[in-house]
């Protein structure tokens, strides 16, 4: 397999791309270097497979399932990295053939997950008057609210974008304080044109309370001034999530999977 440098690549992986039923947030934020990332394809000028992947172990596949060459390169590289390591080992599959390939590759040590993708369709409302005269705060996410997090700690920026500076200089999010205490968050896991993935957490003593819809609203209406449309992601199992992401007025999408390593 030939590592690239993933900035100019868009026109390169597009045919590729476009074969695809769902293209996972990951491979947009990478390709526009959003978050650090590698490239891999098996031809430098006409690929028929890719592979992308960061430095946390997240992985997706694009293209010929069936070829042994990128088969045998990316059992090598699961094999020898990370299938006996603490690390981190989860791919996005493309299609089931990649499924199946994958699902062998790993045997035993793969867990599969479906997961639903929700695209949103409806403007939700601003901050609602009544919240602040309650005591409650809205505002955008900065060095000091990572800081103070107790859901998006710097290890959760360091994940999945690199670094908290990375996240601050590329991504953005709100969080709900309750006197100057975070109670909700709103944050972007992946962000790469045209799409902004959504994760979202409330504190367990202020659930309840419709603080999950007012952080998205304000995340949805900065991600729209960006030209970007967000996503909401779960596994098909978590039902709460998946409720959340309606009553934020999310349609479901699509459905994808991701094949992770079962952890050591």
């Amino acid at each position: 397999m030939i590592l690239l440098d993933a900035k100019p690549l868009h026109r390169l992986l597009q045919p590729l791309i476009e074969q695809m039923t769902y293209v996972p947030s990951l491979i947009h934020a990478v390709l526009h270097d959003n978050i650090e990332g590698s490239v891999w394809v098996n031809d430098n000028l006409n690929p028929t497979t890719a592979v992308i992947g960061t430095k946390s172990g997240l992985f997706a596949v694009l293209g010929n399932a069936a070829d042994h060459h990128v088969y045998a390169w990316l059992n090598s590289l699961y094999t020898y990295r990370y299938r006996d390591s603490n690390k981190r080992f989860s791919v996005f599959v493309s299609s089931p053939e990649w499924e199946r390939v994958l699902t062998d590759m790993m045997g035993d040590n793969g867990e599969r997950h479906r997961r639903a993708s929700y695209v949103l369709r409806h403007k939700l409302d601003s901050f609602p008057p009544a919240y602040v005269e309650a005591g409650f705060g809205l505002k955008r996410i900065t060095p000091e609210t990572i800081q103070e997090s107790l859901m998006f700690k710097a290890a959760y920026y360091e994940e999945y974008w690199g670094s908290v500076t990375r996240f601050l200089r590329k991504g953005f999010g709100y969080v709900i304080t309750y006197e100057e205490r975070i109670v909700c968050e709103c944050t972007a896991i992946f962000l790469g044109h045209p799409y902004v993935e959504v994760d979202i957490a409330t504190h367990p003593e202020f659930r309840g309370l419709g603080l999950g819809r007012i952080a998205a609203a304000a995340f949805i209406q900065h991600s729209w001034r960006q030209g970007l449309m967000p996503r909401w992601e779960c596994n098909i199992d978590n039902k709460s999530s998946m409720r959340l992401a309606e009553k934020l007025s999310f349609s479901h999408a699509n459905a994808y999977t991701v094949i992770t390593k079962v952890s050591s």
